[in-house]
């Protein structure tokens, strides 16, 4: 059996975990890998970004199109105007919009999966990480340094100014603390508290 690179991963619902690869999006169960869906349409099958969503969704993003896998099955979705660039990763927010980062801006998708909008205000546009915390705010690492989108769409920004190891913000954790973690190029391993 050939190894394909493996892109990203992600924890389930259920405990499975998703594994986003060159070649399609897998899952491991029990111990059990098996191709969950390579690509169901024209593009590229290479899954670049997936994230678990509320009610045991899973937002997945490869080369060439944005899913979602509900009830056991995948489905593409198109929203009136894409996201522009690559994705390079997903985040649902608290009332379940998507959103979704390139190396070109920040994108919000509305529940329906049709509006699109770009988010502005950030110091760099090469969005690598998201993560959404408990008091509805989303957080963006970009090379730029991290940034704060509150529920009124104000943007706060950390630079390695601020004390941050690095601008370069690569990965993000919120833990169950509400401690937000970040791994950066170049500075290693940060941490913020909650508060």
């Amino acid at each position: 059996v050939r190894t394909r690179p493996i892109r990203t991963l992600a924890r389930g619902a259920d405990g499975s975990i998703w594994i986003g690869t060159g070649g399609g999006l897998e899952r491991l169960v029990h111990g059990r890998r098996t191709l969950f869906a390579a690509d169901p349409g024209p593009g590229n099958s290479a899954v670049l970004a997936i994230s678990p969503g509320r009610n045991g969704r899973l937002w997945v993003a490869t080369v060439a199109w944005l899913g979602v896998v509900e009830n056991g099955a995948l489905r593409r979705f198109v929203p009136d105007r894409a996201p522009g660039g690559t994705v390079l990763s997903l985040a649902e927010g608290p009332d379940g919009t998507l959103f979704v980062g390139t190396d070109q801006g920040l994108f919000r998708i509305s529940n329906d999966l049709k509006a699109c909008e770009r988010i502005p205000g950030l110091r760099n546009e090469f969005v690598s990480a998201l993560v959404a915390d408990g008091n509805g705010a989303l957080w963006a690492g970009t090379n730029g340094g991290l940034h704060r989108i509150g529920r009124d769409g104000r943007v706060e920004s950390l630079t390695s100014k601020d004390g941050l190891p690095s601008d370069m913000v690569q990965t993000l954790l919120l833990d169950r603390d509400g401690n937000l973690w970040f791994g950066t190029r170049g500075g290693g391993l940060g941490r913020l508290r909650d508060g």
